[in-house]
């Protein structure tokens, strides 16, 4: 049986196929990975929900669109309030 070649910075596949198995797990295993690294670091849960946004911004195709999709609604959502403050006020 012979190997296949892997190369090194296809990322993508190593970390989802290799590492992980399926997208669903590797989504997963970020976002615990993210956790912990954020408990580890002792981030404040603005800075860790700033973070992870951008991270899934950025991994969009990695991890499907269903988080890219919650992050633009929470965000919608939170500049919707920032605004309405600032126009009450």
């Amino acid at each position: 049986m012979s190997s296949s070649y892997i190369e090194p910075l296809n990322l993508q596949y190593i970390f989802q196929n290799v590492l992980s198995g399926s997208p669903e797990i590797f989504t997963a295993l970020f976002m615990i990975g993210f956790s912990i690294l954020a408990g580890t670091l002792r981030m404040s849960p603005l800075i860790y929900g700033i973070m992870f946004a951008l991270a899934t911004m950025l991994l969009y195709d990695w991890l499907g669109g269903g988080l890219f999709l919650f992050i633009i609604f929470f965000g919608g959502l939170l500049i919707f309030w920032v605004i309405s403050k600032i126009i009450k006020e």
